[in-house]
């Protein structure tokens, strides 16, 4: 009986070497907690949504009003609840009723600020759009512009997607059972969907999207969704010719320039046509890539718990087994250890890197317009630079989770010629 007690007080220890129990998926390396929940605080991401109850708020006179003090302190598993909440309600951008009967515009609008994941990924990741204004967070410039930065959108996606599996690598590897070839299999078959779902949206790295999409506009009559340019539309225009000194007969037409195809492009525009013309579901497309990044996450906390319960039944058994029974296991809990301390040095790192990715995606978004009528003028060659980068990084551990289920090195291809758009 005490060996089963010591063996069980052992248990939460051991367990604390997985990934999910070291708070990585709720406090970003090399960030403070407290640094990390004022970002979110500033960013809004608390504002707008919950109950009077909320262990993360007080309620005054008005609205709910955040309690600062009181969210800073609370410990992490009310922090993962009231996080995980607020996301699930608030995926996509909340919308208010904005008029009576007699609004001729849409009754419905976004609230600025109320797009909680992107809030939450602000300050895990990085930010997207344009710099915002923090120390006004209540100001309706302060948010809203960057959410229409639908490249930087997909990019920061891909940046957790590689995130995630790399961190579900190293938590597959470190722990070899006879649930490991399953277990990679799947993983690899989402991490797959979601590269997919990702890639094949993005005007910058699924080029022939945007001729599909165009072509298919003209020939019914409407705007092409895409302006096209290898000279930057948002520069100042091109000057007049001169006029001939002497006027001869008239000039034969010139031949109309070929069209340029998206993939020689140096510049694409998102035209404005929000409110006057429907390209796609965008809201249904824009959740479902959502739930297929989210999805390797689940892969990964359920290995984790696996992990977990196989370390308990493993740890019974060692000390039922004495001496020859625990070295294994012994082995086996500082291979895990080992493990976050791989994911947190690297997490820092790879989270420093993503920042710096979105920084220069940054820099090559221009904006023309304002509000629903602007228009976003991207950099191809910047953009598609931040994606590549990380596409390494993505088919390094997609070919260690190959491997892993027993596949051929072409299964173990997550970032190219699986994820490019079915013909």
């Amino acid at each position: 009986m005490r060996k089963i007690f010591v063996a069980l007080s052992l248990v939460p220890l051991l367990s604390s070497c997985t990934l999910f129990a070291s708070n990585i998926a709720v406090d970003p390396p090399g960030v403070a907690t407290t640094d990390f929940r004022t970002c979110l605080d500033k960013h809004q991401f608390f504002d707008g949504l919950g109950d009077a109850g909320s262990p993360l708020r007080s309620q005054l006179a008005g609205p709910f009003v955040p309690d600062k003090r009181g969210r800073l302190k609370t410990n992490d598993a009310e922090f993962v609840i009231e996080a995980t909440r607020i996301i699930y309600r608030g995926v996509l951008p909340a919308l208010s009723y904005s008029g009576g009967l007699g609004d001729v515009e849409s009754p419905y609008k976004a609230r600025p600020g109320d797009w909680k994941l992107n809030r939450f990924l602000d300050c895990y990741i990085g930010e997207v759009g344009p710099a915002t204004n923090l120390e006004q967070p209540n100001s309706p410039a302060a948010f809203g512009v960057e959410d229409q930065d639908a490249e930087g959108r997909l990019l920061r996606g891909h940046i957790l997607l590689v995130l995630l599996t790399k961190y579900g690598v190293q938590l597959l590897v470190s722990h070899p059972s006879g649930k490991q070839v399953k277990q990679a299999e799947l993983l690899l078959g989402h991490v797959i969907d979601a590269e997919k779902s990702l890639r094949s949206v993005s005007a910058v790295m699924s080029p022939d999207i945007v001729d599909a999409a165009n072509a298919a506009a003209t020939a019914d009559g409407l705007t092409e969704p895409f302006k096209l340019s290898k000279v930057d539309p948002s520069g100042p225009p091109a000057a007049a010719p001169a006029p001939a000194a002497i006027a001869g007969p008239p000039a034969a037409a010139a031949p109309a320039p070929a069209k340029l195809a998206a993939k020689d492009a140096k510049y694409v525009t998102y035209v404005a046509l929000s409110g006057k013309q429907q390209i796609t579901l965008h809201w249904y497309n824009a959740v479902t890539r959502v739930l297929r990044v989210f999805q390797v996450g689940v892969d990964d906390e359920q290995i984790d718990i696996q992990q977990t319960l196989d370390r308990a039944s493993n740890l019974l058994e060692a000390f039922s087994n004495a001496f020859k029974g625990f070295v294994p296991i012994l082995k086996d809990a500082l291979s895990g250890l080992v493990t976050v301390q791989k994911t947190q040095i690297y997490g820092d790192a790879f989270l420093r890197d993503a920042r710096e990715t979105l920084a220069v995606h940054r820099s090559g978004v221009h904006y023309t317009g304002t509000g629903t009528d602007t228009e976003i003028t991207y950099e191809v060659a910047k953009t598609r630079a931040g994606w590549k980068l990380w596409d390494d990084q993505l088919n390094e551990s997609c070919a260690v989770l190959a491997t892993v289920a027993q596949k051929d090195k072409a299964a173990g291809i997550c970032a190219g010629a699986q994820s490019a758009v079915a013909k």
